[in-house]
Order: C-alpha cells, then sequence, then structure tokens
C-alpha cells in the first residue's frame, strides 16, 4: 500500500464515516454465487463520503502482458492526504466476448471488490460462494460407488484429524456434502483441505 506523507485526517474521517457506511445486500447473481453490483456500491458511498472530506478514484493501467490488466484504488481526503493500492487482474473468461470485453468484466468485478474491501462493506452473500464445495444445490453425479466411498472417507479423515475445527463454515458444509453424497462438492471440500495442510 502507498500513502500521502501523512494520513492523520484521512484516517479520522474514514472511522467516522464508517458509522454512515451501510451493508448492502445482494441483489444479482452470476458465476455461481450473489452479489452487489458495483453501481449500487457507487450510489451508496456518493451519498455518504463527501459528509466526511472523502472520494475515491480508480484508474486501469498496462498489466504484465496482453491477458491482464492493472487496477489502483486511491481514497482521498480534503486535506490531500491519500492512500492506495494497486492489482493486478487477469481477464475474465467470459463466453462470447472479445479480449477488450473481457478485461473490461474483470476491471469492474475488482473495482467492486477493491471499494468493498476500502471501506468495509460485505457486497457478497457468501465469500466462498463460487467455490464447488459451497454451491447452494448439491450434485449428485454418476460416480462408482468405489470412488464415493474413497473421497468420503478421506473428507471424513479431515474432520476426524480437527483440520477444519477453525473454520467453522468449510466445517459445517463439509459435514453436509458427506450426508448429501455430493461427489463434486467433496473432491473441491477435500483439496481445499489438502491446501491447509501444506500451509
Amino acid at each position: 500500500m502507498k500513502q500521502s506523507e501523512h494520513v492523520t485526517e484521512l484516517q479520522k474521517a474514514l472511522i467516522a464515516a464508517r458509522t454512515d457506511i451501510t451493508n448492502l445486500y445482494p441483489s444479482s447473481s452470476g458465476y455461481g454465487y450473489d452479489y452487489v453490483p458495483l453501481e449500487k456500491i457507487i450510489d451508496m458511498l456518493k451519498t455518504v463520503l463527501p459528509k466526511h472530506g472523502l472520494g475515491w478514484v480508480q484508474l486501469p493501467s498496462a498489466g504484465t502482458d496482453n491477458t491482464n490488466i492493472g487496477l489502483t484504488t486511491r481514497v482521498i481526503h480534503t486535506s490531500g492526504e491519500w492512500i492506495e493500492d494497486s492489482v493486478i487482474i487477469p481477464a475474465t473468461e467470459v463466453k462470447g466476448t472479445n479480449a477488450s470485453q473481457k478485461l473490461g468484466a474483470s476491471i469492474t468485478y475488482f473495482r467492486r471488490y477493491a471499494l468493498c474491501a476500502v471501506f468495509g462493506i460485505s457486497g457478497d452473500k457468501d465469500v466462498d460462494a463460487n467455490d464447488k464445495a459451497f454451491s447452494q444445490e448439491p450434485k449428485k453425479p454418476s460416480v462408482p460407488k468405489e470412488k464415493l466411498e474413497e473421497i468420503s472417507t478421506s473428507l471424513q479423515g479431515f474432520l476426524n484429524n480437527g483440520i477444519l475445527d477453525d473454520k467453522p463454515q468449510w466445517k459445517k458444509k463439509a459435514q453436509y456434502l458427506l450426508e448429501h453424497e455430493d461427489y463434486d462438492g467433496m473432491c473441491a471440500c477435500v483439496d481445499y483441505c489438502k491446501g491447509l495442510e501444506k500451509k
């Protein structure tokens, strides 16, 4: 993160603004999860931030190659103080779109997440909802009984060894997946547990 030489006034303003900034409730769906559209976040911030002398700018910039782009989000204060951070954005895969449209979709996606992060807004129903293990409706593909038993045993093993004890949402979902014999969901959950083991 980068910042101006001093950020005292900006910090005071951000703290004061938090009392007026509200969480927004998902009203759109896409890519397997519910979310708050960018325009609703902007509309809310435009009514709150000016009262506290705050604003923001988001600027795209050149990425590392022609498949991604950079995005910088800067929070500004009337005192001249500012903070900013940048991210390199990969192109989103959207069927039936050209390269420019893919990058445009990615910019919108990351603009939304950046604003939610910097101003403490909860803009999604579930951050992990796009993961296979968090699909709302479990699917039961036709898989051999042996494979189903194997993945069930693996997931039960992770539950038994306590690796998900400090991840209550994942633990609850793992139990749900086992109960409903959701093969794809269990595979995704086991992969997640394996990732935790490596950390």
